[in-house]
């Protein structure tokens, strides 16, 4: 049969409580809170929304619910690494920026490190330095230096962008929480 499109007003409501679940967890010590009520799982699904804004919100609200260690295991536990990878080609500046810094988030917990990059995480991680977004190539060399990349290839980046991640490389703490 055919398949049907989804009503418009279906997205916004998505985009609306992603939205809402990202602010809460933003606020100090809710993390594992919103995590513990089972938003995990449904995020991550609406990561692979077709819709950008819904991406965009679901991406914002795994990057901060990634600042905590026991949320970096659960995201992974639920397949959530790979939807992120994708959102880092997105053609949205804000969707990339926030599935960057997710990554990154997740990047910081040392008993998963292997995993992520058995996972194919290095390889989008590096492109996305290339953005002409500074806040994405941050957030990816973030990524990048919290698996453990001290050099990045240099054949891939361009005199601006090897200064730029050298520059990250000195300033941005591997640890910052969203």
């Amino acid at each position: 049969g055919r398949r049907r499109s989804v009503p418009s007003e279906v997205f916004e409501i998505q985009r609306d409580v992603a939205g809402a679940i990202a602010n809460i967890a933003i606020g100090r010590g809710n993390k594992d809170k919103v995590a513990d009520s089972g938003a995990i799982y449904p995020l991550i699904q609406l990561a692979t929304s077709p819709n950008a804004n819904v991406q965009r919100q679901a991406a914002r609200a795994l990057f901060a619910l990634a600042g905590s260690e026991k949320n970096q295991r659960e995201i992974l536990k639920c397949k959530g690494l790979m939807p992120l990878l994708n959102l880092l080609s997105s053609s949205k500046v804000e969707v990339r920026k926030h599935a960057a810094g997710a990554v990154a988030n997740i990047a910081t917990n040392k008993d998963i490190k292997s995993e992520i990059i058995q996972s194919g995480a290095l390889e989008p991680l590096l492109q996305a330095t290339k953005s002409s977004d500074k806040h994405v190539q941050k957030q990816a060399v973030r990524g990048l230096r919290n698996l453990g990349v001290k050099d990045i290839n240099v054949d891939v980046m361009s005199c601006e962008y090897r200064r730029f991640a050298s520059e990250m490389f000195e300033y941005v703490d591997a640890d910052v929480e969203f």
